[in-house]
């Protein structure tokens, strides 16, 4: 049931249903940024402007980066409008979903108005995704 709940959000990002070109753009810069922050196992040029430093990086930028690599899929696989920010989540590259009532996500959010990035974990409660819907946001 959770792999096919993440499978459906995935899809929904990818074939890009009720999707704007706005939100497009919003979901590849969040791509990008998840990339830019050594969490995908894709190659990278390091910017430190674009570096989001977590509560629990406590080593050096050679020993965080290290950590990170691979921990996420480089695909978004949700996408919500908030009041104040856009929220685009990603999966972990090695999450277990058995007997779950929630999905662990990492997510960057965007300031609608700065446009500032910032890096956080999500639970997403599966109760709450309504899976008749298209999309989820």
């Amino acid at each position: 049931m959770k792999k096919n709940l993440l499978l459906l959000l995935t899809l929904n990002l990818n074939f890009g249903f009720a999707q704007t070109t706005k939100e497009k753009k919003i979901i590849e810069k969040a791509e990008n940024y998840i990339k830019q922050n050594g969490y995908t196992n894709e190659e990278f040029k390091f910017d430190k402007k674009q570096f989001n430093v977590d509560i629990v990086d406590q080593s050096n930028l050679d020993e965080i980066l290290k950590k990170r690599k691979g921990r996420l899929n480089s695909k978004a696989v949700y996408f919500k409008k908030c009041d104040k920010d856009y929220i685009v989540d990603f999966e972990y590259s090695k999450l277990d979903l058995k007997e779950r009532d929630s999905i662990a996500l990492k997510a960057v959010s965007i300031d609608k108005k700065t446009g500032k990035m910032s890096i956080f974990h999500e639970n997403i409660l599966v109760p709450f995704l309504d899976l008749k819907k298209e999309t989820n946001y």
